[in-house]
């Protein structure tokens, strides 16, 4: 372990206590350092969990994407289809009035 030449004096919460005291160590200068340490060498995982969410979050917005522009796409093929069928009846009763009328 290398020399403690930064001597320093801080004030910290009852909060701040119990988190320091329930840390690894024989002193609390030791269990301030052990708290700092595994802070600092946990951000750079944490970074790298981070990008793989926001990356997992972009992949499902552009399939949310797509899904809501097939879905607009099947109501427009639905509406198409009931108003292909309105026009198939309409046919077939001026057919069925033009037989009865021969």
């Amino acid at each position: 372990m290398s020399a403690k030449t930064n001597i320093r004096s801080f004030r910290y919460s009852d909060e701040v206590a119990e988190i320091l005291e329930a840390q690894p160590g024989d002193s609390l200068n030791a269990k301030f350092e052990e708290l700092v340490r595994t802070c600092y060498l946990a951000i750079d995982e944490r970074q790298r969990q981070l990008a793989r969410i926001n990356e997992q979050i972009e992949e499902r917005q552009q399939l949310l994407l797509k899904l809501e522009a097939a879905t607009t796409e099947l109501s427009t093929i639905e509406r198409d289809l009931r108003s292909v069928e309105y026009s198939f009846s309409k046919i077939k009763r001026r057919a069925a009035a033009l037989q009865e009328g021969v």
